[in-house]
């Protein structure tokens, strides 16, 4: 699932809040049933800065995302130039195709959000507290999802559209 919108509207605060990582103002949060009440082992946070833990060596720190329930992912690619994210992205949905993770991710890229997930939510376009969720869209590709076939199936429904 992606959360897409604009900077400011509360992508990255809900991310943080379904990580435990801030607590609501008020009611709750449930992962699978139940509360969130502050970080847990079945939610894994890959955040937009980097944010290694010293303590583990590299491919640890990769794994520790990829055993988890839930991948809480921030804009993950957004430093990357296009080569090197294109790459990224297509060996996570090669990852998430043998471990059937469940992901999360924040993104400004609609390309990505439709690439990567089977749902995007509109997160509307208010600024701070009051921002709210719109529509939730149904990602209807079929997966495995191939980069070149996706990309020429958009080319082709912009070609219709002229």
């Amino acid at each position: 699932m992606a959360l897409i919108g604009h900077s400011g509207c509360g992508r990255s605060s809900l991310l943080n809040l379904i990580a435990g990582l801030t607590p609501p103002t008020n009611g709750t949060l449930l992962c699978a049933n139940r509360e969130i009440a502050g970080p847990g082992p079945e939610r894994a946070v890959v955040f937009l800065n980097h944010s290694l833990l010293p303590r583990l060596p590299c491919f640890e720190n990769v794994s520790l995302g990829v055993e988890h329930k839930v991948l809480l992912i921030d804009e993950p690619f957004g430093a990357l130039d296009v080569l090197t994210r294109a790459t990224q992205q297509d060996e996570l949905l090669k990852i998430l195709a043998r471990s059937h993770s469940t992901v999360l991710t924040v993104t400004h890229d609609v390309d990505e959000a439709v690439l990567l997930s089977d749902r995007i939510v509109m997160v509307m376009v208010t600024n701070g507290p009051a921002a709210t969720i719109g529509e939730v869209l149904k990602v209807t590709l079929e997966r495995p999802r191939k980069r070149v076939h996706w990309l020429t199936a958009r080319s082709t429904c912009s070609t219709a559209k002229r």
